[in-house]
């Protein structure tokens, strides 16, 4: 405080009493260039300007069509390792009409003495003990999968499809998971390119989350014997070559594949399942041809 001779003569020079001020808070000095801090930083004020109006917009609300719910309708379910993932099981013939049928034709196949000589075998596989097996991934080289589709003939004979989805990359372990529960009690896995693609993809993703897959007791490549079948007649011995020149079948409103990856990571993104669909429609229709070229190889198609 000053000494009373030097506080009247501050009052004479203000013209009135002093009045005591408490310190102001120091402030940190302002720089500039990179160094600036907010309070002098006029992006800061511009993000000050905008901050309010960015906290009270709401969310972009979907189409309740869109809903992951209602583009496929499923259930959530609990993996064996706590996990959560989303399940679809459709009738395949609900879908694929042309494979009504089916089951049968399978049946017959897989007890045929020429698929028996095929797999080295002396006996038959029951059908119900068989998987079709279809990957969809991100992209190639070990990228992360998000759905694994499958394809049985059940107890009661009519074939069915089960989707385990990862609804984002945190899923992917429990849809392996999963996927290792169904192989257990299964002795045939049949895929198309699954010896060049599906199953290493299957190993490589499993061993990334430390899952041990369980032994596949049976594998059939349907790539494979397609090539030694048709590689001098065909084109190529893509799966919707053969489709269209074995089947006597073209695909309408499918999904290419290369749009697959980017059509899942939208999902993730917005929420917005209706693409989602459309890739899970296309897994479903690959499971089925597939499965009917196992019945024209070896059945009686």
């Amino acid at each position: 405080m000053p000494s009373e001779e030097l506080r009247k003569r501050l009052e004479a020079l203000n013209g009135g009493p002093l009045v005591h001020r408490p310190p102001e808070e120091a402030r940190p000095p302002e720089t500039t260039g990179r160094g600036r801090r907010d309070g002098g930083s006029a992006a800061s004020a511009a993000a000050s300007q905008r901050a309010p109006h960015a906290a009270t917009d709401p969310p972009v609300a979907l189409p309740v069509s869109s809903h992951l719910e209602a583009c496929l309708p499923g259930a959530v379910r609990i993996a064996p390792g706590g996990g959560l993932f989303y399940y679809v099981q459709r009738r395949v013939g609900d879908h694929a009409p042309w494979a009504e049928n089916l089951s049968g034709q399978i049946g017959s196949a897989l007890q045929s003495d020429a698929l028996a000589a095929c797999l080295r075998r002396s006996t038959g596989f029951a059908p119900n003990r068989t998987l079709f097996l279809d990957l969809e991934t991100q992209g190639l080289h070990n990228a992360p999968l998000f759905l694994i589709g499958l394809l049985r003939v059940e107890a009661e004979g009519a074939l069915w499809c089960h989707q385990l989805l990862a609804r984002s990359d945190e899923e992917e372990a429990s849809v392996v998971e999963a996927f290792c529960e169904m192989l257990r009690e299964t002795r045939l896995v049949v895929t198309f390119n699954g010896s060049g693609f599906d199953l290493p993809m299957l190993r490589a993703r499993a061993a990334a989350h430390g899952i041990p897959l369980p032994r596949i007791a049976a594998h059939l490549d349907l790539l494979l014997e397609a090539r030694s079948r048709y590689r001098r007649h065909l084109p190529d011995c893509k799966l919707q070559t053969l489709e269209r020149s074995l089947c006597g079948r073209a695909r309408a409103d499918d999904i290419p594949g290369a749009e697959i990856p980017p059509a899942y990571r939208e999902f993730v993104r917005t929420g917005d399942a209706s693409r989602l669909a459309d890739i899970l429609r296309h897994n479903l229709l690959d499971l089925a041809t597939t499965a009917e070229l196992l019945a024209r190889f070896w059945g009686e198609v």
